[in-house]
């Protein structure tokens, strides 16, 4: 496995809980006589979740004690909610969207208040949303992505989203495998349900939903954050990459990863349908490379002048805003309009949103992937 595709939580969990997964499964086979497989196997993996964590509470307990017992009624929800996304995403086609790091600055100053979600439309029913350059959460982690699941139907809401976010430990080499308890550990997570009425404008549901997550304070308590705040930005940011992904002048390119090896890239993206790609597909899903879907990249590098006002002013974005423009036969239909923020003064330094990090893993040496050790043009740290 290529350390820089552990970058990707679902490359990355799917990786660190193989040994999990695998014995769920047997269990599975073992007990086929219960009927109801699909069903049966939500209740067993919940079950085998719930048993593997209490051994994790305890081993954690034993290093430092009283540490994590005090919120087991909320560390273990959240664990297994994470487990549950990853096998919706795993069920419903494993679809990676990689948002570059200028793309999320973008969306993140993009005011979303004043819009609804009617008429919007997931690419898929279950998805990965990765942010390339990790939105800050801790000195030790950021959020590196979330995983997302709808359900239009049975919930009491026209539409329903359920979101687990996901954080990476910055700098740490995920290329070995370790003990689950370990893992689980290391990589937090957040999840919580937003709820849309048709006509709801997204300002109203996000407050109610703030309200709602009020009274969580394990996360205040254990990295000093001031965490209401911390998750309104990461929910305006989500909803804005969202719009994105629904949005007509999207650009997204489906594609393997630039690091994977050259040649065999060569090989698995000619034209034709030959036996070769078909080898070298094989060959890039045996080394653990997945294709993903890169949004926004010829807005890497992407700036706005502005028009000169005799005055010198720090560089900075002026807000954009989604705006929804109503179309069709008597104006009964509506889109969302991206109008893009814009850098001010793109002369002078680099605009001061937010520190962003971006964990960078060791290479992997020559034997394990075929091509030289490095990092390429396009995954550059900021």
């Amino acid at each position: 496995m290529h350390p820089k595709m552990l970058h990707y939580h679902p490359i990355r969990y799917g990786h660190q809980m193989r040994d999990f997964f695998v014995a769920m499964v047997e269990a599975i086979k073992r007990s086929r006589e219960l009927g109801d497989s699909d069903g049966y196997m939500g209740l067993l993996a919940g079950t085998m979740f719930e048993h593997r964590f209490q051994e994790f509470l305890q081993r954690r307990a034993e290093q430092v004690p009283g540490h994590i017992l005090e919120h087991l009624d909320w560390w273990g929800p959240h664990l297994d909610h994470v487990r549950f996304a990853y096998q919706c995403y795993r069920n419903r086609g494993e679809n990676i969207f990689h948002f570059n790091p200028t793309l999320t600055e973008m969306l993140s100053v993009t005011d979303i208040d004043a819009v609804t979600l009617d008429e919007f439309r997931l690419p898929f029913s279950a998805l990965y949303i990765h942010f390339e350059a990790p939105l800050p959460f801790s000195p030790t982690h950021g959020v590196d992505g979330v995983y997302i699941h709808e359900d239009r139907e049975g919930t009491g809401a026209d539409l329903v989203l359920f979101l687990s976010f996901t954080t990476v430990a910055l700098g740490a080499d995920y290329s070995e495998r370790q003990p689950l308890h370990d893992f689980l550990l290391r990589d937090h997570s957040y999840s919580l349900v937003l709820p849309f009425d048709k006509g709801t404008i997204v300002g109203q549901a996000l407050a109610g939903a703030l309200e709602d997550e009020s009274e969580e304070e394990h996360w205040d308590s254990e990295y000093g954050l001031d965490w209401l705040p911390q998750l309104k930005s990461y929910l305006g940011t989500l909803i804005s990459c969202l719009f994105y992904l629904d949005y007509e002048g999207q650009e997204i390119t489906e594609a393997y990863p630039p690091f994977a090896p050259p040649n065999l890239l060569t090989r698995a993206t000619v034209p034709q349908d030959t036996k070769d790609k078909h080898r070298a597909t094989r060959k890039l899903e045996a080394l653990g490379f997945r294709r993903i879907h890169f949004c926004g990249e010829s807005l890497r590098d992407f700036k706005r002048p502005s028009v000169p006002t005799g005055r010198t002013v720090a560089s900075h974005w002026r807000r954009g805003h989604w705006r929804q423009q109503a179309y069709g036969t008597g104006y009964g239909l509506h889109k969302k309009l991206w109008i893009r923020p814009v850098l001010i003064r793109p002369d002078e330094a680099p605009p001061k949103i937010r520190h962003i990090y971006v964990p960078d893993p060791p290479a992997p040496s020559d034997s394990e992937t075929g091509t030289p050790s490095g990092t390429p043009a396009g995954d550059q740290q900021d």
